[in-house]
């Protein structure tokens, strides 16, 4: 099989990856562009002209890259941000004419599953939850004996929250208080104790403020340690986040919102640890399309 590319354009960032079916599943390279394209979609559905920019700019790079590497076999998804959008149609009819990438819009169960499957590959426990929090949206599903029994997705992403409560401003009660009478209302969300599987820019920035040296894929810290981070990233002033936690200076601002949805998840099911995973969908659409192939991936 050759290399192929498969986009992931998020409400936050766009990512790339180039895989192939070397040794049964094989990532070559990876690429990533801050774009925040959800960035005020929250007031009216609608992308704004700034973001739109932004984000074709880094579409037209990744092709660019994609045509270099003589690349024929190009995969884009898009998740929460062009599902909810109004004018979600004007951004991927631009995207064809100046990148020449079709994207597809995936819905939220396909991208909870694509979450579950990269969960999967990083930890080899049986029960647990996993959560992928991206720019616009988070899915959650919960995982017993390996089996998929529940999932959902929520439009709660660290750009929108930010947006929506302005934690750094007005505090996190509010916000916290919103996410825990959502997260209930799922109806799957018990004291069972089981482990959060995390996915997401803002629990890597979780799993490099907690020390983690070197891939954290894998790694695991515990609740307690979590919301000891929460408060001590939430107290400290924007501007020094990024050298005192090592985290990216794009994330500085949101983080607090995209570490919502974790610690609210933490206090409802009384969980005693969070493990880390870098894999993300993108890795479960690369995975999907080989084993078309193939099965012999991961």
């Amino acid at each position: 099989m050759e290399k192929f590319a498969v986009i992931d354009i998020g409400s936050n960032s766009v990512r790339m990856g180039i895989y192939s079916d070397e040794n049964g599943f094989c990532e070559h390279d990876r690429k990533r562009l801050n774009t925040r394209l959800a960035q005020g979609l929250n007031s009216d559905n609608l992308l704004k002209d700034e973001p739109i920019e932004r984000t074709v700019s880094a579409l037209k790079d990744f092709r660019n890259y994609i045509d270099s590497h003589k690349i024929n076999t190009v995969i884009a998804v898009a998740t929460e941000s062009l599902r909810r959008a109004e004018n979600a149609s004007v951004f991927t009819k631009r995207v064809k004419a100046e990148a020449n990438i079709d994207i597809e819009i995936i819905d939220g169960e396909r991208e909870a599953k694509y979450g579950m499957y990269a969960a999967s590959t990083s930890v080899s426990i049986d029960s647990y939850y996993v959560l992928d929090t991206g720019g616009g949206s988070f899915e959650l599903s919960l995982v017993e004996n390996k089996a998929l029994k529940a999932h959902t997705c929520m439009p709660y992403g660290a750009v929108v929250l930010n947006e929506a409560f302005m934690p750094d401003k007005n505090g996190v009660e509010e916000m916290l208080c919103c996410l825990e009478q959502r997260l209930k209302e799922t109806g799957f969300i018990t004291l069972n104790s089981y482990p959060v599987v995390a996915l997401g820019g803002s629990v890597k920035a979780l799993a490099s403020a907690s020390g983690i040296q070197g891939d954290p894929d894998g790694q695991k810290i515990s609740s307690d340690q979590a919301f000891t981070l929460y408060d001590e990233i939430f107290i400290t002033p924007v501007n020094e986040r990024s050298e005192k936690f090592g985290m990216e200076d794009a994330r500085k601002d949101i983080i607090v919102a995209g570490l919502s949805p974790l610690v609210t998840l933490m206090s409802l099911t009384d969980t005693q640890e969070v493990y880390f995973c870098t894999r993300s969908i993108r890795d479960g659409v690369a995975a999907e399309y080989i084993k078309k192939f193939n099965d012999t991936c991961f």
